[in-house]
């Protein structure tokens, strides 16, 4: 596969481990489900739910990507590690399995080596987002989380409604989180003196099994940020790790397929997500 352009693939890069997406999408609910169901259906997802909270050992796995954006088609082959809640590092090598580019994460920084351009660049997730104009919704959360199917919320077990897919695929739920004051402004009063209740993501889930088959991730203001579809799964020593990840509903039509294989659990360090810039190579520091 020929080497996209190092621009290029370090935002394409960034862009996937950390899944800073934005962006709207109709809503595919229709009318709740009935209560004898959907008290079914609600036990069904806590179950799973609390299944995947132990599932917080490190992996790594073979990752194909694609992004697409107005800008650019990206288009590569990695090997990713990430350790929960927060570390990732993504390698792209040649044939030979010599490393050519290098993108590690803790969620707050990132640093990016590309050996082919012998240069380092750092800097912050936090200001990379702004001078993209992506929400820190999106950035605020545990990302390891997404990659299981999980909101990324403490509280993610609180089901606040449970309604009908239009297609007939399965159930959405409405996860909902305790607002502090300075956001119950942006959400729903609810009555006396209970305190504003948030929606920090829909699942579209089976409901016999609870396993999350869609997500839409929704920012402080509940405006959907992105469209995440786990197409397929796959048990790894008694945890489910969807292998197949499509995003949607991007700006101007922006689109990402993971597909993972050799997937496995790992038994990694936090030092294993600690990158070295070698001699020689220029060094940029990025607020």
């Amino acid at each position: 596969m020929p080497c996209a352009n190092p621009d290029a693939l370090l935002r394409a890069g960034i862009l996937l481990i950390t899944l800073l997406l934005g962006g709207c999408a109709p809503t595919p609910w229709t009318t709740p489900v009935e209560d004898g169901l959907g008290i079914s259906i609600k036990r069904s997802y806590l179950h799973f739910s609390e299944t995947q909270n132990q599932c917080r050992a490190g992996w790594d796995a073979d990752l194909l990507a694609t992004i697409r954006t107005t800008l650019n088609d990206v288009a590569f082959s990695a090997y990713l590690q990430a350790l929960p809640p927060s570390l990732f590092k993504l390698v792209i090598s040649n044939p030979l399995g010599q490393p050519l580019k290098l993108i590690t994460t803790d969620g707050a920084a990132y640093h990016y080596i590309d050996t082919l351009a012998r240069s380092s660049i750092t800097g912050s997730i936090r200001s990379w987002a702004v001078r993209s104009n992506l929400p820190y919704t999106l950035i605020s959360r545990p990302w390891p989380d997404w990659l299981q199917g999980r909101p990324g919320v403490a509280d993610q077990g609180t089901v606040t409604a449970i309604r009908q897919d239009g297609k007939g695929r399965g159930a959405w739920l409405t996860i909902g989180y305790t607002a502090d004051k300075a956001d119950q402004h942006n959400g729903e009063k609810e009555s006396g003196t209970m305190p504003a209740r948030q929606v920090s993501a829909y699942l579209l889930v089976e409901p016999e099994t609870g396993i999350v088959k869609e997500m839409i991730v929704v920012d402080e203001r509940q405006k959907p940020q992105a469209t995440i579809r786990y197409t397929e799964w796959q048990q790894v020593a008694g945890c489910l790790y969807p292998v197949d990840i499509e995003v949607t509903g991007l700006p101007y039509g922006g689109y990402i397929h993971l597909k993972f294989s050799n997937l496995q659990q790992a038994e990694l360090v936090p030092g294993d997500f600690q990158i070295r810039t070698p001699a020689g190579f220029s060094r940029t520091m990025l607020p």
